[in-house]
This record gives C-alpha cells, structure tokens and sequence, in this order.
C-alpha cells in the first residue's frame, strides 16, 4: 500500500475531490484526484476547577502549607475539567495521588468519573486511615493523545484524636 493509500480515510484528511466543469458547447473537462489534509489543533486537557473538598461551602484544597484545612474524617475531593477531543476521541485519564510531608513516596488513589466520563473526577481522601500531619494532594488529566495537566500540589492537615 502507497502513501497516499494509506492516507485516504486517515483522521484529518478529507475525502479525495474530483472538479467536472462543462462549457457552453457541451465539452467536459474533469480535473485530476486531489487530496486535501486538514490541520487539526488538539489542545491539552484542562482541570477547569478545583479540586474542591466536598464539605460545607466546598472550598478549594490550598496551594500553601500554611493555609491547610484541618479534616478528622474521609472526604470526596471533586475536580472538573475539559478536553477538546480534536486528535481523538477516547475519554481522558486522571490520576491522584497524596504524601506527607517530608515523605518521599506518593499514595496513588482510587479515581471516579461521572457517568460520561467527560466533566468530573473524584477520589475519596482517606483521613480516618492518616497519621496526623500535613499532607500534599496532587491531581493530572491526561487526553488520549498524551497531552497532560499537571495541577499545583495541594495540602491538607489530618488531626484526629488519637
């Protein structure tokens, strides 16, 4: 199979084009096969808003240490977020994961979307299993092409009685 095979019916290429042009004393002339490849701009996902804690007024996780919201129970952190779907059309990927502070490995959570798989994204804070400390929280969308968000790292404060 030839390149150009190979490019008929591919993503991006249109249909190939034949032009027929007849003149007033009935003579036809048809042009030759052409194809055409359209450009297509495919950009990143984006986590729109977020993440929220699920709780009260659902205010967003903080970027700074010392603003963190002190929980003493699980809590759902919801985000939303976006893709243009121009290069693909498979549905993106997430990923969160959380630390303490001064640790070095991440905890990778287990994600949820809506049903469509094309607004929200949540994970469920494990609070009621942390040893109390501030924690970083940090979340990705990825498209199906690879392109990715990264978010800031976010914090949060576990404070149970022991």
């Amino acid at each position: 199979m030839g390149e150009l095979e190979r490019m008929v019916g591919a993503r991006g290429f249109e249909p190939p084009t034949l032009w027929s042009q007849t003149r007033c004393v009935e003579q036809s002339t048809t042009s030759g096969l052409y194809y055409f490849r359209v450009a297509v701009t495919d950009a990143p996902p984006v986590i729109a808003s977020g993440p929220f804690l699920a709780a009260g007024l659902w205010p967003v996780l903080p970027t700074l240490a010392s603003q963190v919201f002190v929980l003493d129970q699980n809590y759902f952190v919801l985000w939303t977020f976006s893709d243009d779907y121009a290069s693909c059309s498979g549905l993106c990927t997430h990923r969160a994961r959380y630390r303490k502070v001064g640790e070095e490995v991440w905890t990778w959570l287990t994600l949820h979307t809506d049903p469509t798989g094309k607004w929200y994204a949540y994970v469920t804070l494990p609070v009621g299993s942390l040893e109390n400390g501030i924690y970083q929280f940090r979340i990705d969308t990825r498209d199906c092409i690879g392109q990715i968000d990264y978010r800031r790292i976010y914090y949060f404060k576990v404070d149970r009685p022991l």
